[in-house]
Parts: C-alpha cells; sequence; structure tokens
C-alpha cells in the first residue's frame, strides 16, 4: 500500500517594503518611525506560517527603493511587497520596480478600519495611502509592468486569507522566472511545446540545461553498486513486485533511474524534460520511467517528450498548491463522457491511491531497442482536481505565454488489468467533445500539470504577477 505523503507549500521569502513621501519625513521626522511600527502590528498576525517575512526601513525616493530591492534580491526574496502608508508619488518608486523582475504585490489598505464622522487631520493623514496606490498602478499598467494588487484592512479575516493566498501566487510566479530546467533531448515533429528564447527571456527568464543523453546512458553504467542496492530495497518495500519482471530487468531500470536523479542533483534542477527516442538512439538498454515517477513525488518536476514547459508549470504548482503531477490526455471515452489520463510510464508516486494496488511491472517497449522497463503502475486518488497547460502564445495574445486550465474529477474507476502504465479516468463538468473542440480551438497542450483541487484562483494571480495570458475552460 502506498503511504507516501504529499509535499507541503514551503514558506514564501516575502520582502516588506514600506513607503512614505519624502514630503513627510522632511516635516514631521517622526512619522516614518510610528507608521512603520504601526504596520508591522498590524501585519505580524496574518502572514502564518505562509511566509518568512523581511521588512525593510522605510523608503522615501527611487534610491531608497533601489538600495532595498538589490538588497532583498540579494538574500533571495521571492515577493517583494509594497506597503504604500501615505501618499507616495509614482515618479519616485515606478524607476527602480521597473528595473526589477520580482513578484510584484502592493497592498492598498488604510490605518484605521472605519472613518469617525468627527475625523481630525490626522485621520486624513493616516488613511491616504489609497491615491498613491491607484497613481502607481496607473504608471506601472502604462509602462506593462506586471502587479497584484490586495486591497482591504487587516482586520477583516479575508483579507488575511487573501494576503496568504497572494504570497503563494507569488512564489509560483518566482519559481517560475528562477528555474533550472533539464533537457534530456527532444521529441522530432512535436511542435506544441516549442517557444523562442525571446519569449523566454522577455516574459519568464528561466534557464533551461541541456542533458547529453549520451551522459545518462554512460552514467546508468558507472551506477554505484551500493546505490543500486539501495535502490532494489526501495522498490521491494514500495511495490508489489509482479513475478515475471527478471533481476536485470529491473536493475537496467535502476541503474539508468538513478543517473536521472544524480543528474538532477548534479545540476540542481527543479525539472527536467526527457525524450525516450533519444536515449534509446543513444545506446540506452532501458528507460528511467521509475526514476522520473519518484523525482516527482521528491518535488522535482517531469514531463515526457523533451517538453520543458510542463515541469516548468509544475514547479510553479508546488509553491502554489502542493503536490503536483505530470500527464497526458491521452485517450477519450465518449460513451462515459470521461478522458484516460496515462503516458509511456510516468506519474507521481506521491499521487497514488492509498487503497489501490501500487504495481511494478516489467512493460515490453514497442518504440525501441531495450531490455522491458520497469513501470509503477497504478491509479491516482480520486478527487477535484486542476490540469493546467503552458504553450507559447500566439502574437494577438498578451503576454509570451499562455496558461490553460480546467477543472475536474478523477475518478474511482475499476482496475484495468491489462495496462502497463499508470493511469486515471477524468470527468469533466461538461460534455466530452465540448471540452476537446475548445482545449483544441484555445490551443492546449497534448501534456498537462495536474493538482488536487481548484487551481484556477491561485493561477490567476500568478499570471498576473508575469503579465501572462490565462484562460479557464468550463467544458
Amino acid at each position: 500500500m502506498n503511504t507516501a505523503t504529499f509535499h507541503s507549500i514551503p514558506p514564501v521569502r516575502v520582502a516588506l517594503v514600506p513607503a512614505m513621501a519624502d514630503l513627510y519625513r522632511k516635516h514631521r521626522p517622526e512619522l516614518p518611525d510610528q507608521f512603520a511600527g504601526h504596520w508591522q502590528t498590524m501585519l505580524e498576525p496574518l502572514w502564518g506560517e505562509a511566509a518568512d517575512v523581511t521588512t525593510t526601513s522605510v523608503v522615501h525616493t527611487a534610491s531608497d527603493l533601489s538600495s532595498a530591492i538589490a538588497a532583498v534580491e540579494q538574500a533571495g526574496a521571492a515577493c517583494l511587497c509594497l506597503l504604500l502608508m501615505t501618499y507616495t508619488p509614482s515618479g519616485e518608486l515606478l524607476p527602480p520596480l521597473l528595473r526589477t523582475r520580482l513578484p510584484l504585490l502592493l497592498l492598498s489598505s488604510a490605518w484605521d478600519a472605519t472613518l469617525p464622522y468627527d475625523m481630525t487631520a490626522e485621520h486624513l493623514l493616516r488613511n491616504q495611502a489609497m491615491h498613491g496606490v491607484m497613481d502607481l498602478t496607473n504608471a506601472l499598467r502604462r509602462h506593462e509592468r506586471p502587479f497584484v494588487v490586495l486591497a482591504g484592512h487587516p482586520s477583516q479575516p479575508e483579507f488575511g486569507v487573501r494576503l496568504q493566498a497572494a504570497l503563494c501566487a507569488a512564489a509560483g510566479a518566482r519559481a517560475m522566472q528562477s528555474a533550472r530546467i533539464g533537457r534530456v533531448g527532444e521529441f522530432p515533429g512535436m511542435l506544441d511545446f516549442t517557444f523562442s528564447e525571446k519569449s523566454k527571456d522577455s516574459a519568464l527568464g528561466f534557464e533551461v540545461i541541456p542533458l547529453p543523453p549520451e551522459s545518462l546512458v554512460q552514467a546508468a553504467l558507472d551506477a554505484d553498486v551500493d546505490d543500486l542496492a539501495a535502490e532494489r530495497a526501495w522498490a521491494s518495500g514500495l511495490f508489489q513486485r509482479v513475478p515475471d519482471m527478471t533481476a536485470e530487468e529491473l536493475d537496467a531500470g535502476l541503474r539508468i533511474s538513478l543517473a536521472l536523479r544524480r543528474m538532477v542533483l548534479e545540476n540542481n534542477l527543479n525539472g527536467v524534460g526527457m525524450s525516450f527516442l533519444s536515449l534509446l538512439e543513444a545506446g540506452a538498454e532501458s528507460l528511467p520511467f521509475l526514476g522520473a515517477s519518484r523525482l516527482m513525488a521528491e518535488g522535482v518536476a517531469y514531463a515526457g517528450e523533451g517538453d520543458i514547459l510542463t515541469p516548468l508549470l509544475q514547479t510553479a504548482l508546488r509553491h502554489t498548491c502542493g503536490a503536483t503531477g505530470f500527464t497526458e490526455w491521452f485517450c477519450p471515452d465518449y460513451a462515459r463522457n470521461e478522458i484516460l489520463l496515462s503516458h509511456m510510464g510516468e506519474c507521481n508516486l506521491e499521487l497514488a491511491h492509498p487503497g489501490r494496488p501500487l504495481l511494478l511491472r516489467a512493460r515490453k517497449f514497442a518504440w525501441g531497442n531495450c531490455r522491458r522497463v520497469p513501470v509503477a503502475v497504478f491509479q491516482m486518488r480520486p478527487g477535484p482536481v486542476t490540469l493546467v497547460s503552458i504553450s507559447e502564445a500566439p502574437p494577438r495574445v498578451p503576454g509570451a505565454f499562455q496558461l490553460l486550465g480546467v477543472r475536474g474529477d478523477l475518478l474511482e474507476a475499476p482496475e484495468h488489468v491489462r495496462l502497463e502504465v499508470p493511469y486515471s479516468r477524468l470527468r469533466l463538468p461538461g460534455g466530452l467533445p465540448d471540452f476537446v473542440e475548445s482545449y483544441s480551438r484555445h490551443g492546449g497542450t497534448h501534456h498537462a500539470a495536474l493538482v488536487y483541487g481548484n487551481a484556477l484562483p491561485a493561477l490567476r494571480q500568478m499570471t498576473q504577477y508575469l503579465g501572462l495570458a490565462m484562460q479557464e475552460l468550463t467544458a
């Protein structure tokens, strides 16, 4: 029985930057410390476990903000949270914000939750930041600098909930910008995952690390004996092994799986896209489908066919929503209004149905000259899920990349005893023909990142941070 637990969402490293017009500091020098202390007290209970927050000194000028941003970037911040405590001119804030790619969250709040009818000039001073936020967002929008704005008062319970969600979305956006995704070959002629370097650099900036297939094959041959023994013990403890698999077949699969995991570690990768054709052409005697499934369970994203965009998206989803996996829209079942999700043999072990068999089969591989390949065969646990695709956007769509999201339900299906790959059945809210037509019309790819629950609100905010297009399909 599968006993894996779901990865928790790591805390977001947040840089809180309080701002105040220099005019106020010059005429009332006590205000910056007074306001900063108040806001520290107001916001402290709201961060929760979702954020690791560093608060900078109060910024008044473009120079102040530039210095603050440089420091928090050096410290590895994932979100720049800008709090206008009073009116602050956009002309002082805009230039440094245009120079940084940090996801930008603007807090539009107020000192007091309500304005009394007998308010004084101090009430006006304490609660006037809103028009500064409007000044700044107008300027940001005209310069096409993406941002998310969050309005409300810290005393309102929903404000804290929305704040934590916005921070998780920022972490996902930053993960996309800073990800290192390895690529082991490509699948010739498969165009839905291709993109231009210009689009990558202008919109996201993630790194693509080429991993020569020949190096992976050689690393498999050089696998350490003790590491191989540990892999055998791991497989023996987790899977129900189908008896006809030979020791040679298992070891060949484990060796190349070890090689893949080693390359991920040595290159400090967040994810990897792998083409089985490239490995077979390089002389691989087996394929690392088992290793890819384990990597995903350990938090490293993956996709087949050398697709690196889907691992990039999984990396972001892991920061916003938790455990995620790779799948493919494989076969339609029009009579049952269902889709079979599957692939060549890779699926996140962490998502396996805890009450169903977790088998280890030897799959005869018809698409190249290699041994039978060890594959983990299981269904994912049933429940509501969100599936998302990412691709380069056509010229008429704002943003260099587009995300396409759809919600559905993984079903409790009978065992498909003849299948030698991981699989699950998905049902969507509307009719299957309508979905296939709509998804295809909007340019969805044949691969998808899968996450449990409703990830669409998080994805909406994440794309706002990055300036990408987001389309939600209801059928």
